[in-house]
């Protein structure tokens, strides 16, 4: 998760927006039920011991990094799952790797699921994001199990530095033409998925938190001129067709499961690998907080955001698991 540091004058966004259809009411698998997260666990087991033999960090050009990569290949060739890789210069000059795996479908159509592999430099970044990509892997190996063809094809891709401008999945973007973009119908990221006793955020795809942070703004004490130029500024966001519908099936997941923790936020635009699709894509992006102020009255998204204390004790196992399941239930209503 790329670092953010809210404030009263929050960043403002322009995008563009695009027609798609992507929800089939039909799941004929259950992936919700299927993809084990215990297993998924086994994979954060495996990415901490990459990070503990080599200093304590996989960012990106790294030892720790490149393990990562090998590590998430190696599990795809055994699986014959077949992917493609990206290779690119980053936002600082670090050579990094995007992995694309793809299961065919019977539509040339595109879900993407999407994690960032790296970590900062200060830790191992377990929870920030070996947790996303631990989830999506156990999800594209137990597709590839299960083998039932999806009716949408599905692409999991897990971003190298992010942690830096968000370089990895924006050059990905910046390497697709208008209708390779087009094949793109759905895209979902998901950014920190063990962090206890969370506020689950998703990307505001209705701009609805916006009348509610107005209020906010209000009772701080802002100057109505200030208040009004930011919300004017939310309001101007354009955000991509049908990222509301699935903003909705995921408040669906969450009211099914009782979940009453969740909050619906715009600053997820610029704080993950979301930023490059939502600009034409409908999009969301899942993450799981337990916001904390630092010694420096900034605010951070969990207690070991971007620390060495980031590590497989701090995961915890419930919020995870509900991840794990949201991961499978979003496949088995958008693919299936």
């Amino acid at each position: 998760m790329k670092k953010i540091i809210l404030t009263s004058t929050v960043l403002c966004f322009f995008f563009f927006s695009c027609n798609k259809t992507i929800k089939n009411n039909n799941p004929k698998v259950s992936f919700e039920k299927l993809i084990n997260s215990n297993n998924s666990y086994s994979i954060l087991e495996d990415i901490q011991k990459i990070a503990d033999a080599n200093n304590n960090n996989r960012y990106v050009g790294s030892k720790g990094n490149i393990a990562t990569l090998e590590y998430i290949k190696e599990k795809l060739k055994t699986n014959n799952i077949p992917f493609t890789e990206q290779h690119f210069k980053d936002a600082l000059g670090n050579d990094g790797t995007n992995i694309i795996a793809t299961i065919n479908g019977e539509s040339s159509d595109i879900i993407m699921l999407g994690a960032h592999l790296d970590s900062v430099k200060q830790g191992p970044g377990i929870n920030d994001n070996a947790s996303g990509i631990a989830a999506i892997l156990e999800a594209v190996l137990t597709v590839k199990k299960e083998g039932q063809k999806p009716k949408k094809t599905l692409q999991f891709s897990f971003w190298d530095s992010e942690e830096n401008k968000i370089s990895g999945s924006n050059e990905y973007i910046k390497s697709l033409n208008k209708e390779q973009i087009k094949q793109i119908i759905a895209y979902l990221n998901f950014d920190m998925l063990g962090t206890k006793d969370p506020v689950y955020y998703i990307l505001d795809g209705d701009k609805s938190s916006i009348k509610d942070f107005r209020k906010t703004l209000e009772e701080s004490g802002l100057k109505k001129n200030e208040i009004d130029d930011f919300i004017k500024s939310q309001e101007s966001i354009s955000i991509a067709e049908g990222s509301d519908k699935i903003e909705s099936l995921v408040l669906d997941f969450f009211k099914m499961n009782n979940i009453k923790t969740v909050k619906q936020d715009l600053s997820l635009i610029n704080a993950t690998d979301v930023q490059p699709f939502i600009k034409e894509i409908p999009s969301t992006s899942i993450s799981a907080f337990h916001e904390v102020l630092n010694n420096d009255n900034e605010l951070e998204f969990a207690p070991c955001y971007h620390k060495d204390c980031d590590k497989i004790d701090g995961i915890d196992k419930d919020t995870f698991n509900k991840m794990n399941q949201l991961i499978g239930y979003l496949i088995d209503h958008l693919a299936y």
